[in-house]
């Protein structure tokens, strides 16, 4: 497969493919999306970063396309949300020791810290809607949104 062959994957793969998180063939297609848009201006964002292998792998396609923009990252860090009433059963949000989220990190503080050398990536942690107030004035060329 080419794709792997790509110098911008195959970085991003060498630093990063150890962190846990989505496919490494929709990494690429992301990184090959955002490269696409080169020429476009806007922010970036991702709505569910968990434990943040996709934006690093967005992170490294733009150092190596020399794309400089903000990049937002929305999550709670805790979890999915709780229920909807008549549309969602308990077993879709909570863990199986009904105490828990599903998906709720472990250490949002170490999530969080490996963004720090990134001065244009901003994480805004918190529930995602609750959260868009603080970027409703800025545009955007590309959401990432993968929230189950």
């Amino acid at each position: 497969m080419v794709w792997r062959d790509q110098a911008f994957f195959r970085s991003a793969k060498e630093k990063y493919g150890d962190v846990p998180g989505i496919p490494d063939m929709r990494c690429f297609f992301l990184q090959s999306c955002l490269m696409g848009m080169k020429d476009v201006g806007g922010s970036i964002a991702e709505c569910g970063t968990r434990y943040g292998k996709s934006s690093l792998f967005l992170i490294e396609a733009m150092k190596h396309s020399g794309i400089e923009r903000n990049m937002y990252l929305f999550d709670s860090f805790e979890g999915l949300s709780d229920p909807t009433p008549n549309k969602d059963s308990i077993s879709t949000a909570m863990a199986a020791d009904g105490q828990s989220r599903l998906f709720q990190v472990e250490s949002v503080e170490d999530i969080v810290n490996q963004f720090d050398e990134f001065p244009t990536v901003h994480v805004k942690q918190g529930w995602i809607p609750d959260r868009f107030d603080e970027v409703g004035d800025d545009r955007f060329c590309m959401i990432h949104v993968d929230v189950d």
